[in-house]
């Protein structure tokens, strides 16, 4: 964990952003296509404020974590089956319908404008799967901010490792110490300090603020515009910047 007066003192040359939490709301999506899978099951469906615990670690995770213990405590071979067969039909209820409540957090739309429109490489890495990011992030913010959208893919680790964070920036043209990764758990945090960037936490997300502070971003941001306000990038020319175009996706 650095020192606040450093991390607002640097320049920095890029971000990269977390998805669900950070830039869009999409609890109440996920939380549905959950709930229809333990429905089919005959499993209590749950609250969507219980999923606040749950998310962050992918769909897989989340199956797991939302199925009764009973059915997910050990290593047995009907256990281990069942939240196979129940996370392969969680990703295709939440593929089928993945924006119908979610939206941006207020102001996320504006910042992101304005970061690209100076010219700061934006990435998003998301533990969703990859095609689902693209598909997501299209329906709601558009692609043309984004140089590089991830998503997982089978093979590679998913956050907290480092590996993907290190692929995107390498994509974005920057220096992990220069990059900000913003999100808003703590798995968010430990990727970033894993991949040697600075970690921002954003209170607005999933994750309560104390819960945010115990797990030691650099910095804790109250609203989006704090980005722009109390974080500073480096000018870039009007030849640096991206339009969406070409925009890349990357392995996460």
């Amino acid at each position: 964990m650095r020192r606040l007066s450093t991390v607002v003192a640097m320049q920095y040359s890029g971000i990269i952003f977390d998805l669900d939490g950070t830039l869009l709301d999409t609890l109440a999506d996920i939380a549905r296509a959950m709930n229809r899978v333990l429905r089919s099951h005959g499993f209590a469906e749950r609250e969507v404020p219980e999923y606040r615990s749950m998310v962050g670690w992918g769909l897989e995770e989340l199956t797991r974590r939302a199925l009764p213990a009973e059915h997910t405590e050990g290593s047995g071979r009907q256990n281990n089956g069942l939240v196979a067969q129940c996370y392969q039909e969680v990703v295709s209820a939440y593929a089928a319908a993945p924006v119908v409540e979610t939206e941006p957090f207020d102001g996320v739309p504006e910042v992101l404008r304005e970061l690209h429109e100076a010219g700061v490489p934006l990435a998003v890495l998301s533990n969703k799967h990859d095609e689902l990011v693209t598909t997501i992030v299209a329906q709601t913010l558009g692609l043309q901010c984004f140089r590089v959208v991830g998503g997982a893919r089978d093979g590679v680790p998913k956050k907290p490792h480092q590996e993907a964070a290190h692929r995107i920036a390498r994509e974005l043209g920057v220096a992990p110490e220069e990059t900000v990764f913003v999100g808003d758990s703590g798995v968010d945090i430990e990727t970033a300090r894993r991949a040697g960037m600075i970690a921002a936490a954003v209170t607005w997300g999933i994750a309560p603020r104390e819960e945010l502070k115990s797990a030691g971003p650099d910095i804790l941001l109250e609203q989006p515009t704090e980005i722009l306000t109390r974080l500073k990038f480096r000018p870039h020319t009007a030849a640096t910047q991206h339009t969406g175009a070409n925009q890349g996706r990357t392995e996460t």
